[in-house]
């Protein structure tokens, strides 16, 4: 989780109270709005200070993250979380801005299976293949229930979403490469607006100390 703050520091230390960072709109807004709400609940004046706070406190890291994904899946019930009418290439630069990692998926109703839309860098890099966020189990990736017992399929949070219109907040999970090791995460999914079955799900790393049923 180290690296992780290591990384949000170097991010957040981009974004002024003006303009600065690169995120449009509503979502750099969004993420102004989150920083500034932390300063003042820790009484910090500095946007320096608090980027220091960031870098050695954990709950910190912890505290902001939960927070902008609330932020994310509110604004993506009200369905005021998508770039526009397009889907394809904007909804892609769209989930790039976030620094969470992110995936968007939709429904396929000859199946009832999931398929792919939108998987930013931040998700690639902790899932090494997009499509282990859609399926429990696979080549490399496999994700468990807390207790190490396999998660169905039906039972991840994007099928959840998808297909049960059942939004999930804070589900824990671990998710296993193919060395062995597992790593513990917690998932918010919802259901997105629109006639398509679609979901966004947001994906947060716990140290292991964190591990434990969900």
């Amino acid at each position: 989780m180290g690296s992780q703050r290591a990384k949000w520091a170097t991010l957040l230390a981009r974004i002024s109270t003006g303009s600065g960072f690169g995120l449009a709109g509503l979502h750099q807004a969004g993420l102004r709005r989150q920083i500034a709400a932390r300063m003042q609940t820790r009484g910090l004046r500095s946007h320096e200070a608090y980027i220091r706070l960031l870098e050695t406190n954990p709950s910190e890291y912890t505290a902001l993250t939960s927070a902008l994904r609330s932020t994310i899946h509110r604004g993506a019930r009200r369905g005021q979380m998508h770039p526009g009418r397009a889907w394809g290439s904007q909804l892609r630069q769209w989930t790039e801005s976030l620094p969470l990692p992110v995936v968007v998926a939709e429904g396929i109703p000859s199946t009832r299976g999931v398929r792919l839309l939108a998987c930013n860098r931040p998700a690639h890099e902790l899932l090494g293949q997009a499509e282990a966020a859609l399926k429990a189990s696979g080549d490399q990736w496999q994700w468990l229930n807390p207790d190490r017992t396999p998660c169905a399929d039906e039972d991840l949070p994007l099928y959840q979403a998808i297909w049960r219109d059942r939004a999930t907040d804070g589900k824990r999970l671990l998710l296993r490469h193919d060395d062995g090791q597992a790593r513990p995460v917690v998932i918010d999914a919802c259901r997105l607006s629109g006639r398509r079955p679609r979901a966004i799900q947001t994906i947060q790393t716990l140290g292991s100390q964190d591990a434990g049923p969900g």
